[in-house]
């Protein structure tokens, strides 16, 4: 017994100090929203030129990136070149086109390390390869370049400090590498591997990409940090990020293997940045075995701060960014989760398209969802669902068109209707077969490494659950608006069954088709709502009181409306009689209406044999002088007797309207 309470008293602690440190999910899911917002203004300003500056470069694929660049610090000033190898995938090609920002200069290009003519005019660098090759054939072009990057929040590399102390960096998502390095730059066509040497005054240090190969003091103030990523990796994923760093280091173990987590922070942000790296280690055992095994396990992973980011953080491949203004943020440790969640989702499964960026995003963002449920339990899953779950902003459609600009692509679409969409894929499949997909999606030898699209999800969600998901994946991609039911419930007089009618229609134009969960009592279901009308049948045991719609908000709808039968009014008639009169159903099936009368003190009494049609009915049997009181049902099966709820209940005191009570009756209709 005195074990018993002992436990009994460590468990209500627990619960009180879980309670006191529980999160305000929708406090943090706001915040992220906010700072998003403010990005989404960035991104406009310099999307135009993006758009206009692509063209199609179908002709090679690149194998090999090598950068090598020297920093000026003082003068803001960079000198560099890129070597890039690949592959001719079309017969007939005579020259490339390379991505590359007007506002660095291009000194020179050479092909097969012979000198080579070439164009730089309107961020398209286009290069003469000095001959016609055919597919198959191999390749290298080294482009060298020089001069003042232009400083931008968001893209290219960035001159900032932090305690009086110089900081550099790069971030350049969506379409930005182009604005530090020229390239191929598309996510869709990801090098087999990259070096970065970077060069820079020697107090200071380098985080990277992939892992450190050497650093080399150059006698002359400077040092180079050789920095090699080996594996495939996405052109708006490269970074580096340069200042007074310190480093906090642990060794991850998960089974068998182990990794380095590197972790570069600002010496006066130590302790805030310590606590919050940290987090990391959990969350890298707990999405390895949601997702599979840490994508990048022979390198490392880490974060390196910055100062005026543009973003709360970047999903750097192996190295994510974090600004430093938000390193103290209670929100930050869900931003962490986000990041690391890039790591499987974006940086390993790179999107193949923009318009698909919700795959990177939504995943991303589920991870946070997924974190909340592994510290808190399933109510920690819901409440940060339900803050996910920001209103109309949602009903736009996932698919991204890349040429609207980045306000159509970096919204709150992607982030949490993407991750409202890969939370309702579980709610259909099951956490059994949710989580087998996860590991077979994310570690799937046809994708991992690649590029993936929503065909590709679709796929493998078909593989796992054995039946096709196209109207999943086109209802909740491509359209727009969501769900929303009218429903109403029947039940039998032996109180065994209840019929359950059940209508969904979209919140837009279009429709959707759903799996609905809801609780009767403490027994779950499950109703296919197809658009439209549906009609479904299950065993209970004794009344219901009501139906628990979604309990668990394994849907984003747009609310459970119950429809029951509404009297208008009960009115009196010249001859005596009372008429009854009531609104049309919602439901075209049912047979018709049960009427009930009662007086005061007594019990209802049905007073139809067979169901009422239309919208009135007269009671003849009253007396004049007592209080009468009504409501009706809807019957949709009389043999089975299956009735809805009541409605509401109306009264009314019949008056006997007789002509020997003085009562003088003039009609005006008639000239005498």
């Amino acid at each position: 017994m005195r074990k018993l309470i002992y436990i009994l008293v460590i468990l209500t602690i627990a619960n009180i100090l879980i309670g006191a440190n529980y999160p305000d999910f929708k406090s943090i899911v706001q915040r992220q929203h906010e700072i998003r917002a403010q990005e989404k203004e960035y991104y406009a300003r310099y999307w135009p030129e993006f758009t206009e500056n692509t063209r199609e470069m179908d002709n090679y694929d690149v194998l090999y990136y090598f950068i090598d660049i020297n920093i000026d610090f003082e003068n803001e000033y960079i000198e560099a070149s890129n070597l890039m190898q690949f592959e001719i995938l079309e017969d007939g090609t005579t020259e490339i086109d390379v991505h590359f920002t007007d506002d660095l200069t291009a000194d020179g290009a050479t092909v097969n390390l012979i000198t080579t003519s070439y164009t730089h005019i309107n961020g398209i660098i286009n290069i003469d390869l000095m001959g016609t090759y055919n597919a198959g054939d191999m390749l290298e072009v080294e482009i060298f370049y020089s001069g003042n990057p232009v400083a931008r929040l968001e893209d290219g590399i960035k001159f900032e400090e932090h305690a009086g102390v110089p900081v550099v960096f790069s971030m350049v998502s969506p379409r930005g590498a182009r604005k530090w390095w020229p390239c191929k730059d598309t996510p869709a066509d990801k090098p087999d591997s990259l070096d970065i040497w970077i060069t820079y005054p020697s107090q200071y240090i380098c985080a990277s990409n992939g892992l450190l190969q050497e650093e080399i003091n150059n006698g002359n103030g400077t040092k180079t940090s050789r920095w090699h990523e080996s594996y495939p990796v996405a052109t708006y994923l490269t970074s580096f990020a340069i200042t007074n760093y310190q480093i906090h280091s642990f060794l991850w173990e998960y089974n068998t293997e182990q990794m380095m987590v590197d972790n570069y922070y600002y010496p006066e942000q130590a302790a805030s940045s310590i606590a919050l790296y940290d987090q990391c280690e959990d969350m890298l055992t707990f999405l390895s075995d949601t997702y599979g095994i840490f994508p990048f396990l022979t390198e490392k992973y880490g974060h390196a701060t910055c100062t005026n980011l543009g973003a709360l953080a970047m999903e750097h491949q192996t190295c994510t960014s974090f600004d430093a203004g938000y390193i103290s943020d209670p929100a930050a440790e869900y931003t962490v989760a986000h990041e690391l969640g890039h790591s499987w989702a974006g940086d390993c499964l790179s999107i193949g398209s923009w318009s698909h960026v919700w795959l990177k995003e939504g995943f991303a963002s589920y991870s946070e969802a997924l974190w909340a449920e592994h510290l808190y339990g399933s109510a920690g899953l819901q409440d940060y669902m339900q803050a996910e779950d920001t209103g109309s902003v949602l009903d736009e459609c996932l698919y991204r068109d890349d040429t609207q600009g980045a306000n159509h692509i970096f919204n709150s679409v992607v982030y949490n209707k993407g991750s409202w969409t890969v939370h309702m894929l579980r709610g259909i499949l099951g956490d059994e077969d949710f989580f087998a997909l996860m590991q077979y999606y994310f570690q799937n030898p046809d994708l991992i490494y690649g590029n993936v699209l929503t065909e590709d999800l679709k796929n493998c969600a078909e593989d796992v659950a054995g039946y096709d998901m196209d109207w999943f994946f086109d209802e909740w991609f491509w359209n727009y608006g969501r769900p929303r039911y009218n429903y109403c419930y029947y039940t039998s007089s032996e109180e065994d069954s209840v019929k359950i009618t059940l209508f969904s229609e979209g919140s837009q134009s279009d429709p959707f088709n759903m799996y609905v969960p809801f609780n009767i009592d403490d027994e779950q279901y499950r109703i296919w709502a197809a658009d439209g009308y549906n009609y479904n049948t299950f065993e209970t045991i004794g009344a219901i009181e009501d139906i628990n719609w979604d309990p668990d908000n394994w849907v984003l709808d747009g609310g459970y409306a119950e429809k029951i039968p509404t009297l208008d009014e009960v009115s009196r008639s010249r001859d005596g009689s009372t008429v009854l009169t009531w609104e049309e159903f919602f439901d075209p099936e049912i047979e018709g209406f049960n009427i009930y009368r009662k007086l005061v003190g007594e019990d209802y009494i049905q007073l139809n044999a067979t169901p009422v049609s239309g919208t009135f009915y007269f009671d003849e049997d009253v007396t004049a002088g007592q209080q009468y009181y009504y409501k009706i049902s809807a019957v949709f099966d009389s043999e089975e007797n299956y009735t809805s709820k009541f409605s509401n209940e109306i009264s009314l005191i019949p008056v006997d309207f007789t002509f020997d009570q003085g009562i003088l009756l003039v009609d005006g209709t008639q000239d005498y």
